[in-house]
């Protein structure tokens, strides 16, 4: 059996208390270990006490709060701009129903992109997205009303990308 080294100098915030927290579990699961270093187990568990509170205090901070209301705007705004075209799915005109198709494909590929990606992977999905709504698929925003749409889209993103 081979014993990976770790630095735990790298281990930040929460990677670093939950390291502590699995390591004071497993010693927890075996007390012949426990017995070896029952001096030192009270300790050991008043500080990671404390750290859990600190690792929670940073959670709730004002930059992680105002990191989360910036990405829940950017995630309005998707929400309003996929809704406006999807109602125009239902248009009788058909040169807004064609615009409202194209931009449903585009808006597919992104969604799945945006849905499940971290906050970086999420913010370069929707830079894409963007680019394309005001490149490629520019005519339809325009054909169906949704620059303002695509203007808050951007400016949440920017906003985001400032806190992030």
């Amino acid at each position: 059996m081979k014993i990976d080294a770790i630095d735990l100098d790298r281990l930040r915030n929460e990677t670093h208390y939950q390291f502590m927290l699995d390591y004071s579990n497993l010693l927890g699961a075996h007390p012949s270990v426990v017995s070896i270093v029952a001096s030192l187990m009270p300790k050991f568990s008043e500080l990671l006490a404390v750290e859990g509170k600190f690792v929670d205090a940073i959670k709730i901070s004002f930059y992680t709060v105002k990191l989360a209301e910036s990405d829940h705007r950017r995630d309005r705004a998707i929400v309003g701009f996929t809704t406006a075209v999807r109602s125009a799915l239902h248009h009788y005109d058909p040169k807004f129903l064609e615009a409202a198709k194209r931009l449903e494909v585009c808006i597919k590929t992104f969604r799945e992109e945006i849905a499940t990606k971290t906050y970086m992977d999420e913010t370069a999905a929707v830079k894409i997205f963007i680019e394309d709504l005001e490149g490629t698929f520019k005519e339809d925003v325009e054909q169906l009303g949704l620059t303002g749409w695509v203007e808050e889209l951007a400016i949440a993103q920017n906003d985001f990308q400032t806190c992030f």
